[in-house]
This record gives C-alpha cells, structure tokens and sequence, in this order.
C-alpha cells in the first residue's frame, strides 16, 4: 500500500472515530446548539414524551399507537401511524407570519392513499400540515403547498424552516425546495397539534412511521439541518481559543466574532451568529458545536473604553495653553477578573478571590470554587453585566 493510500484511511478512521450515529432519548443527547430555539422533541424512545423541558407530552387518541423498530433498528424507538394519532398542546406550533419556526421530523408513508395528517394544527382547515397526496406524494402546506414525493416504505428526513415568508424544505439533508408564502390566510389555532391524523373533523389518519419530531422557534441553518439528517454524537473533542480572558477596547462598541466554521454558535447573549456587535462592557461566553456535535466555548471580560473631553472647540494663540478634562462617567471602571489584575500587594496572602465574572470560581490559584445554588448573574456596582449575583 502507497503512503498516499495510507494517509487517506487513517484520516478517514479519524473523521470516523470523532462521531457516531446516535439514538437521541433525552435532552442530553442532543448537542447544545440543537437545544437552542427548542419548544418540543419527541424521540418516541418508548413513550410519546417531550424533552425538550418544556413537557409538552404527547397523549394517545382513538386507537393504540404502537412502538417499532426506527431506521437504525431500535427496537421501540419510533410509532407506527395508521389506527391510533398523538395530541399534544397546541402550544407546541401557534407560529404567526411575523413569526420564524422550524420543523425537523422522520417518517415512512406506506400506502399509496391521498388522505391523511401527518402532522397537523387545522381548524377546521389550514394552518400548519403534512398532508398525504397521490402514491408516493406529500405535501407541506403553511400557506402554498410544497409538493415532494418519497419512495414508499423508506425512511426520509424532512426539514421545513419558514421566516420573513421564505419557506425552505430539506429533503435528507439537502435544501430542495425554496418558496415565498404569499397566503393572507388566517390562523387559527383551536386544535391540539397532532401527530398522525387531521386535527380536526374527519381525523384523516396518516399510514406510515414518525420518529424525532422537533420543533423549534427559530430557523435552522443548513449546518444545522445537516447535523440532525446525520444523527451525530461527539466522541472526540474541539477546542475555541478566540478571546483573552480580559478584552479592552478603546471605544463605545466592538465586534465579537467567534470563528468560522462551525456547524452552531451560541451566546451568553442568547444570540446565534458568528459574530455579535455591542456596546456594553462585560462577561461574554460563546459556545460552538461542530458538525460531529462537538462542543467547545470561550469567554471574555469585555472592558470598553471611551472619553468625551468636556472643552468646547477653542481658539488659542501660539504659546498659550488650555487644561482639557475628559467626562469621567463616559469611561469604564472594572472588576478585576483575573488574578494578574490584582496589584501585587493584594496577591500576597491571598486565601480566595471571587470576581464574580460569569461564575463563582476562585481566581487566587488554591481552587476553593463556590458552588451556586439559586442565585443568578447580575449587573456589578460598575453596571456590567454578569459580573456579580442576585
């Protein structure tokens, strides 16, 4: 065997080894970034429960609705669809137009049949649904139908995003359908948000397989959407060193960018970009999560520095002179948030320090941490954020 060859193997046992295909049944399982946005998850893992935290558990209707074998072969891990439907609160999908959503899900069709919900929010029509059509057509309509077709019996994966009335449909993975939703439809949301059959009068029931349903309250990017069709879990590791643990800047705002090439980035801000603008000092934290699902974070004391000289503009003739001051309030004062902050003096004999930065850790280097326990994070004396607690 060439070198060449051997090189190609061993990278390819290293991208293998650094994720593996993964049945999700609890919170855990998902990676952080996926939790971002989440209103509901039902990995059916045996019962018809969310994970997501927010208990929006699913109830048998109107039949049994059995537990099979999902696409990996788990036993018990998705339901079969056809006699029986699952409701769940029709809290789980109330999306106004203004409003942006995603809906990821995997599912069988396994008749040929043009009725029948695979999900649905109708009242007694429109709203949300994934409707049965023609043989191996389905459609998702929000307001224009989306039409694809799938080959009976088969596993597919389908991701449906809709924001500022751009609808896109992932198709396992791949971005197959775009569309701009004109409908002046009303929504009206009476109905349980159901799994399996028309929310409303007649019931049409879906005949097919559902597993990891997912809704969220946000669009999904293409990273994202990838991440969730591949089903992996982080066996290795990533790291992100982008930041010093104290940033100063001189000026009233700054950019924070986190790098590129991640799959996800979350921060402590709530924001879900690569980069963040602000104009406040304090804790920033970014977590990002690779397309293995591999996560990783960094952190920072951002200190922003400004001064407005008080002066009015001023003539002054050659050989004279002016004392300028500068407004005090307009600059930033802050804790110290690493030991190497602390004058000297103040390092002597240091037992533990507690800055407060985002967390209750010891800076003084023996590593007496606290512990917190019902307290949250606040503004500090100097009004930075995360920088002392409630």
């Amino acid at each position: 065997m060439n070198i060449k060859a051997l090189k190609y193997i061993l990278l390819l046992a290293l991208l293998i080894s650094n994720h593996v295909q993964s049945q999700i049944c609890n919170l855990g399982d998902l990676p952080l970034g996926l939790r971002n946005g989440l209103v509901a998850y039902y990995p059916f893992c045996g019962n018809y429960n969310d994970i997501s935290g927010n208990n929006y558990n699913g109830t048998s209707q109107s039949g049994a609705v059995p537990f099979v074998a999902d696409r990996s072969g788990n036993l018990s891990s998705a339901i079969q669809l056809g006699g029986g439907f699952v409701t769940a609160n029709s809290a789980v999908f109330n999306f106004q137009r203004n409003q942006s959503f995603s809906i990821s899900i995997w599912f069988t069709k396994d008749n040929t049949a043009s009725n029948g919900r695979l999900l649905s929010t109708e009242c007694p029509e429109g709203n949300f649904r994934m409707a049965a059509l023609l043989n191996g057509m389905y459609g998702v309509q929000y307001g224009d139908y989306i039409s694809d077709t799938v080959v009976i019996g088969q596993w597919t994966h389908l991701v449906y995003t809709y924001e500022n009335r751009n609808e896109k449909v992932y198709i396992n993975g791949k971005l197959k359908y775009t569309n701009n939703d004109l409908s002046t439809e009303a929504l009206n949301y009476c109905a349980p948000f159901t799994i399996g059959a028309k929310a409303s009068s007649a019931f049409d029931r879906w005949v097919g397989k559902a597993d990891d349903l997912a809704v969220y309250n946000r669009v999904l990017t293409s990273q994202e959407v990838n991440q969730l069709y591949n089903n992996t879990t982080c066996t290795g590791s990533i790291s992100i060193d982008v930041f010093p643990d104290v940033l100063n800047i001189t000026g009233r705002n700054t950019v924070l960018d986190a790098g590129a090439g991640f799959a996800s980035y979350v921060w402590s801000t709530g924001a879900t970009q690569q980069t963040i603008t602000t104009n406040t000092s304090g804790f920033y934290k970014v977590t990002v999560t690779d397309q293995s699902g591999c996560t990783a974070s960094d952190s920072t004391l951002l200190n922003l520095f400004f001064a407005d000289i008080k002066q009015n503009d001023t003539t002054i003739c050659k050989g004279s002179s002016i004392i300028l001051s500068i407004d005090s309030s307009s600059s930033v004062v802050s804790t110290a948030c690493s030991l190497t902050q602390l004058p000297g003096n103040l390092q002597n004999g240091l037992m533990a320090y507690y800055p407060f930065c985002g967390n209750a850790n010891d800076l003084s280097g023996n590593g007496n941490n606290g512990l917190v326990s019902g307290a949250t994070l606040t503004k500090d004396r100097f009004g930075l954020a995360n920088s002392a607690y409630s």
